[in-house]
């Protein structure tokens, strides 16, 4: 980021809306922003490029985030401050939803074809930790959900958030059938 940015050059250039997170420039009071292929919107300011949601702690608290800013619903063009919290990069990662590639369609969970169980694991500490196998899919989201729930708090991504009401039809193991 520039060295030249500053907040009161950023509010000189901009207005933004904490209730929106929208940015717009002052002078054409048009939107001026744009989604990056990462899905995050990107604002250009005196010639670079820079991410909104970091622009706006510039904007509200004086200064750049000095780690990582979340978006709390897990929505990348959504810059309402009440949606943005600093967290550091573990933190992020553990509210983020599933990879792409992620096969089960659940963080955490996939199926062990050796041993014909869903295998359950969280991050912590820059590893995987094993919660357990299970023979049934709605088991192994709701035990790494309670996993999320005890190790990553306020950062944790839930697959469930109504618990096994919201799985209804995911599993069509005998137990699952039954409900």
């Amino acid at each position: 980021m520039s060295a030249r940015l500053t907040q009161q050059r950023l509010k000189d250039l901009f207005d933004y809306n904490p209730e929106t997170g929208g940015f717009t420039r002052k002078k054409t009071s048009s939107k001026c922003s744009y989604t990056n292929n990462s899905g995050y919107i990107e604002i250009s300011v005196l010639g670079e490029k820079h991410a909104a949601h970091r622009l706006a702690f510039l904007y509200m608290v004086g200064s750049l985030p000095p780690i990582v800013t979340d978006h709390i619903n897990g929505v990348k063009t959504d810059n309402r401050w009440v949606n943005l919290r600093l967290a550091s990069k573990p933190e992020n990662e553990f509210a983020s939803g599933p990879k792409k590639n992620n096969k089960s369609g659940f963080k955490g969970v996939c199926f062990d074809k050796a041993r014909g169980r869903w295998l359950a694991t969280i991050g912590m500490n820059f590893r995987s930790k094993y919660i357990g196998r299970y023979k049934c899919l709605v088991d192994a989201v709701l035990a790494r959900d309670l996993a999320a729930k005890k190790y990553h708090r306020e950062f944790a991504f839930i697959n469930a958030p109504l618990g096994r009401e919201s799985l209804k039809g995911v599993c069509d193991c005998v137990n699952c059938r039954n409900w």
